[in-house]
């Protein structure tokens, strides 16, 4: 199935006729996944024009259990509602920015170790948020929201089951379901990976599965992190004030542990997470891998942006080129008009299709390589200090995009 365009977005409607057959592709001769009845809650996650009708990537519970799959817009109540939420909707945080960290509820003086604590977290200092949030336990008490704060500096700070012994102690004293979402998340985290083993470089600190990594390929790991952290730094104006976290785990580990796309071939996530196939050398491959990562953590140690910022940037400093016959599949599409504005492609794209996925990828890496060549004089370093006009290049990108 290739697409011919597509929106991400998230937005709960019902399901319009007495039965209706959800699918595994829009494809009135695909797979039925399951039979859905009158009034079935369905959360969209993204869209896609079709020869007929708009089609709706959805999931929803069946029989007690989740499913996802595809319905035409004739099938879902509420749709025009739902279009004109999402034309108005503002963007929302980048792909590869971590979950939102749980604030402390109660103020506290600009000088408390509490205060402080949340102010480092919130400045990607993970391992002094620690120290100050346990400092502040010492003086303050075991409180919730020291508890939380410290919890989540642990956990930006690789030392998962401090992280939860803190977050499951606040759990109890005052249940949140964001934190009993962290819980959830870091339970899945601990019971699939397997690396134990660490080494430390100079910004990185790389954690491995014992036996399944020579301690020399390790090295080499390492070694092109640093490698890589200091072209893309040069490129983007970025640095790491505390070493960042990279786990290079077996394909399996990696899913089981992380909620990555299985296309995925890598994520950042406060945590760089690489999956391998082979531990005999640092291919060309896992370069590219760390590359793409290294992006993105650059990214998020500068503020917040597009997830079509960060995805195209990432494929451009890692190497991708766009291929002759999908840059022309692509412009024939935005003359059509059959793709959403960048200011549409600010969402989560994580549970995108493989098909989905590569359109946007396309689009991305497309409209990075006209912003360079477009503010080349500017200069990319300039715009990523200026966040506040990434609204207008974006505008002029859409433009320009169509030509």
């Amino acid at each position: 199935m290739h697409p011919a365009g597509l929106v991400w977005f998230a937005a709960v409607l019902t399901v319009r006729p007495d039965q209706v057959s959800l699918r595994i592709g829009c494809e009135a001769s695909d797979e039925v996944v399951a039979t859905l009845t009158a009034g079935t809650a369905v959360e969209i996650r993204f869209a896609m024009t079709g020869g007929k009708e708009t089609c709706y990537k959805v999931a929803a519970r069946h029989e007690g259990r989740g499913v996802q799959g595809y319905l035409p817009a004739s099938a879902l109540a509420g749709v025009d509602g739902f279009e004109r939420e999402r034309v108005a909707a503002p963007a929302v945080t980048s792909s590869s920015a971590p979950p939102l960290i749980p604030q402390p509820q109660a103020a506290a003086p600009a000088d408390h170790p509490l205060a402080r604590a949340a102010k480092l977290l919130n400045e990607r200092q993970p391992r002094a948020a620690l120290e100050a949030a346990e400092k502040a336990l010492r003086i303050t008490g075991r409180t919730v929201d020291s508890l939380v704060v410290a919890g989540m500096a642990a956990y930006h700070s690789d030392e998962l089951p401090r992280a939860l012994e803190y977050l499951r102690e606040a759990q109890e004293l005052r249940p949140d379901r964001l934190v009993a979402q962290w819980i959830g998340r870091m339970e899945k985290e601990m019971a699939g990976d397997r690396s134990a083993e660490k080494l430390y470089g100079t910004r990185f600190l790389l954690r491995y599965e014992s036996g399944s990594l020579d301690p020399e390929v390790a090295r080499a790991m390492v070694a092109t992190l640093e490698d890589e952290f200091t072209r893309i730094s040069s490129e983007l104006g970025c640095r790491a004030d505390e070493r960042v976290v990279t786990v290079v785990q077996s394909r399996a580990a990696y899913l089981a542990s992380t909620d990555a796309a299985e296309w995925s071939g890598g994520v950042f996530d406060g945590k760089i997470r690489i999956p391998i196939a082979s531990s005999a050398s640092v291919s060309a491959e896992t370069r590219r891998a760390f590359a793409h990562e290294l992006v993105h953590a650059c990214l998020y140690h500068m503020g917040q942006f597009p997830a079509w910022l960060h995805e195209g940037l990432a494929q451009k400093l890692s190497g991708e080129t766009l291929a002759p016959a999908r840059r022309a599949a692509l412009r024939a599409m935005f003359r059509s008009g059959r793709m959403p504005k960048l200011a549409n492609m600010s969402q989560n794209w994580s549970r995108m299709s493989p098909e989905h996925a590569a359109v946007a990828y396309a689009y991305a890496l497309a409209a990075v390589e006209l912003m360079l060549e477009r503010y080349r004089d500017f200069g990319i370093q300039n715009v990523l200090r200026n966040p506040e006009l990434l609204a207008s290049v974006a505008a002029d990108l859409d433009k320009l995009l169509v030509e």
